[in-house]
């Protein structure tokens, strides 16, 4: 039985082989580029206009004719929401550091 399997799986891999580098040998080496294309037509260039300038008026008013309404805020009006953040693992070995040292590496560029 195990002669069998070691024979498919070789069969497989030769198959396998065979797809992958035949495929990649299908594609045509000289497309053609389109001449005329009907479906599309070609855009039209022009020369850049701008429109006649618009003068802008600016209402100005004056700041004691502004109302303003001021409310208060309270933060201990705000309901408050427990944070899940789910169950944190402790890792198993504490983290470990390495200095940082521009001078070891003056091949590349900072």
């Amino acid at each position: 039985m195990e002669r069998y399997l070691n024979n498919a799986a070789l069969l497989f891999r030769f198959l396998f082989l065979l797809l992958v580098f035949g495929s990649c040998d299908t594609a045509p080496r000289n497309i053609p580029f389109p001449t005329s294309d009907a479906s599309y037509s070609q855009p039209t260039t022009g020369k850049l206009r701008f429109s006649e300038p618009q003068k802008l008026s600016w209402i100005t008013m004056h700041p004691d004719s502004v109302q303003v309404v001021e409310s208060k805020f309270d933060l201990n009006k705000i309901p408050s929401k427990p944070i899940a953040l789910g169950n944190p693992a402790p890792l198993s070995i504490p983290m470990g550091g390495h200095p940082l040292r521009f001078g070891a590496h003056a091949g590349y560029g900072f």
